[in-house]
């Protein structure tokens, strides 16, 4: 059973100076979490490069001096950068130590009415773009 269980698992050592993905779970904050495009959101960011590992599992990333989150990650947030990227997904700037992205609204674009009569607004987030804009139950935003 361990050799079967242990089958699909790879050992995965990273070097110091090795540039890494990072890996941030899915929107946690209930309000964003039934957006149309959430598949489409980026779930790798960065490419980091790895300043020293910590112990067997953890490694210390150099993440710009506007992160607000902890440098230490376990190396399965990490993906191996292969290649080269131009491409850099930036971390959120809402990110707070547990990993999770906190909206704030930066204003109201619309409203609408559905079927069962319940109202719905648009809601801009700050600092995140116009497509990223949601519909949010109204009963929530009071």
């Amino acid at each position: 059973m361990k050799k079967q269980a242990d089958g699909h698992r790879k050992d995965i050592q990273f070097e110091v100076g090795e540039r890494v993905f990072l890996k941030l779970g899915p929107y946690r904050q209930k309000t964003v979490a039934n957006r149309r495009n959430e598949k489409l959101t980026p779930r790798y960011f960065g490419l980091y490069e790895v300043l020293e590992k910590i112990g067997a599992v953890a490694y210390r990333l150099k993440l710009p001096s506007a992160a607000t989150i902890h440098p230490v990650f376990n190396f399965s947030q990490l993906r191996r950068a292969i290649g080269d990227y131009t491409v850099n997904p930036e971390l959120p700037v809402t990110l707070t130590e547990d990993l999770e992205v906190v909206l704030e609204p930066l204003e109201l674009m619309g409203v609408r009415e559905k079927e069962d009569e319940t109202n719905e607004v648009l809601i801009q987030w700050k600092n995140l773009p116009d497509y990223e804009a949601t519909w949010e139950p109204y009963e929530r935003t009071k």
